[in-house]
């Protein structure tokens, strides 16, 4: 079944398994590992009437209404601690946590064999087209679609077989297209389902955006540089025809638990562009199967057929052309040109740091985005998470800093919205930097820096400085092995390496990084 030491504790209903395999934080992604039947530990002990991960770690909820699901994370520690070092290790873990690692390989389905038979039907048209010979064209076709099958297939056993690296390659890049081309179908035919099965959990994926380094004289385009990144992490992801063919369709969700067929005067979509490319290729067949003279001569019993047919196929494709006319031209439109240069271009014509339309302007480009990743999501079948990297936030001048904070909380923190913000911070710069600038956005108001942080903040980590000196360990442990050998860090024996020469009993000490000052004194209020 494909079960693990989870699926099977969690079975039995045993907590004292259940606490030993998640006592390591580590473990903590078996939770939602699913099995061949998709069932995930998380899953099986939910639709428990008496759930044991609750009286393990309690019933606490990270926010109070359990639809918002964007995050914004701080990640705390001085300036220049190399807490930048840490992003790239974050994001490897997370995608190991996902299992994003595992690349999908080609299998037959339902849509290759139409893409095969489709194929071998246009090759054997255009050879009967160039020989005149339909019995050798029929052969031709049968052919090439069996020649195909057995291709395809031999690719497929050699995969799984033989450790060949160009059939592994071949296979990889199969299964990629395979998918983008389902998803691009979906779009342009379908309709997403809006109602989401409450019995299965979907696999979670996370789209990272490149790293975004604040610096000082680009304080106005590093706002601008996270959403056109967020939309070339999306290409990336899903296609670049998918993303811009649906900011023109737009499909909207029914109430259905699956998807449905897009339709057009009760007709579905898919249909109209059947009838489209038969009318198209019949009309090519008979203005190359007929001169001009048989065309234009005495009519006749073929003439007649001829020309009914002729004048019937051209109505039809003109008459499906004209009504789509629009959409086609914003179609070639979107797809000639690209979509980051429109949104720089509209933003950089109104930026101004006391303008408010440059924010809102970005603010409907992020709301699209988050309706295409979400009905891609029910597409698929997945839930995407975008995390925002936000780096350098406490480099760049004071005065910038409450605008890029404000900004960003504006763009990702909407209710429902599938974003992970990071912002790698020093915590003491940043209070400061907002104190000093605050009072002029809010007059007389008592709102200090550290409560505006942590007001934006929903999740914030303080990194200790025995953990800071772990990090520059292995960052110089890192540049000799390079310089050295040219090889690759290796990780596990750098870390052990680290841990033996900083490993000491003491706790961290109060003057660390870590927390706040104004935290301290709350905390012995608390005490107190």
């Amino acid at each position: 079944k494909g079960d693990t030491a989870l699926h099977i504790a969690m079975r039995a209903r045993s907590k004292a398994i259940v606490e030993i395999l998640l006592r390591n934080p580590k473990n903590s992604q078996l939770l939602y590992r699913p099995n061949r039947a998709g069932e995930t530990p998380y899953n099986i002990d939910s639709n428990h009437p008496k759930s044991i991960l609750s009286q393990i770690f309690g019933a606490r909820r990270l926010n109070t209404n359990e639809d918002s699901e964007n995050r914004l994370v701080g990640l705390y520690a001085k300036w220049g601690s190399g807490k930048s070092f840490l992003l790239k290790k974050l994001e490897n873990e997370m995608k190991s946590f996902a299992i994003q690692w595992i690349e999908p390989m080609f299998e037959f389905s339902r849509l290759v064999y139409l893409i095969i038979l489709l194929l071998s039907f246009t090759i054997g048209l255009i050879f009967i087209l160039c020989t005149k010979k339909w019995i050798l064209g029929a052969y031709v076709t049968a052919g090439v679609f069996i020649l195909s099958i057995i291709f395809l297939g031999s690719v497929i056993y050699c995969n799984k077989h033989y450790d060949i690296s160009w059939m592994y390659q071949l296979s990889l890049y199969l299964a990629n297209q395979l998918n983008s081309l389902r998803t691009l179908l979906f779009v342009i035919f379908c309709s997403p389902p809006a109602i989401k099965s409450d019995t299965e959990t979907d696999p979670v994926r996370f789209i990272f955006t490149e790293k975004t380094k604040v610096t000082s004289s680009g304080t106005q385009t590093s706002v601008l540089h996270i959403v056109t990144s967020l939309n070339i992490a999306i290409e990336k992801e899903f296609g670049l025809f998918t993303s811009r063919l649906y900011r023109v369709l737009k499909p909207k969700p029914v109430a259905s638990q699956w998807w449905k067929f897009r339709t057009i005067c009760c007709i579905p979509n898919f249909i109209i562009a059947i009838i489209l490319i038969i009318s198209f290729g019949g009309i090519v067949t008979l203005l190359l199967e007929t001169d001009a003279a048989n065309f234009y001569s005495e009519p006749n019993e073929y003439t007649t057929i001829f020309r009914s047919i002729f004048i019937t196929m051209l109505c039809i494709s003109g008459l499906v052309i004209s009504l789509n006319l629009y959409t086609v031209l914003r179609i070639i439109k979107t797809l000639v040109s690209s979509h980051q240069r429109r949104i720089a271009g509209s933003y950089l014509r109104i930026a101004s740091p006391k303008n408010e339309s440059n924010i809102s302007s970005l603010k409907k480009e992020v709301d699209t985005i988050v309706q295409m990743v979400q009905c891609l999501d029910a597409f698929i079948g997945q839930q995407t998470r975008m995390i925002v990297i936000v780096d350098g936030l406490d480099s760049c001048e004071q005065d910038k800093v409450l605008y890029l904070l404000d900004a960003v909380h504006t763009l990702f923190s909407d209710a429902s919205a599938p974003f992970v913000t990071v912002l790698a911070i020093d915590p003491h710069i940043v209070i400061k930097a907002i104190e000093s600038n605050i009072h002029k956005a809010f007059q007389k108001s008592n709102i200090s820096g550290y409560e505006y942080l942590r007001n934006v903040v929903h999740l914030p980590f303080y990194l200790q400085s025995s953990g800071l000196r772990r990090v520059k360990a292995a960052q110089q442990a890192a540049l000799l092995w390079n310089k050295k050998s040219g090889s690759y860090w290796n990780e596990d024996r750098e870390c052990d390496r680290s841990a033996a020469i900083s490993s000491t009993n003491r706790k961290a000490s109060n003057s660390s990084v870590s927390i706040p000052d104004a935290l301290r004194k709350r905390g012995k209020g608390n005490q107190n």
